[in-house]
């Protein structure tokens, strides 16, 4: 999969789109509307802490364990 393809704006569900700018992923909130609700940006150290807090959770209701990367490399 090429970088261009990451970049692309990709619907994830509940009106939150995310994008990759080739460092971090920018996340934002769309009601129908072209301009974002809402905009977060991840940066590398956060996604990881995020995929790992998934994790436990994941663990805790009993679903499949995710992979988590010991250090997550953009």
């Amino acid at each position: 999969m090429s970088q261009s393809e990451f970049e692309k704006k990709t619907y994830l569900g509940d009106g939150v789109y995310s994008e990759f700018d080739g460092y971090q992923i920018k996340l934002t909130t769309e009601n129908g509307s072209p301009t974002p609700t809402n905009t977060i940006y991840l940066e590398p150290d956060v996604v990881t802490n995020l995929v790992e807090h998934i994790s436990r959770i994941s663990l805790y209701l009993g679903l499949k364990k995710l992979a988590v990367p010991e250090k997550l490399t953009l």
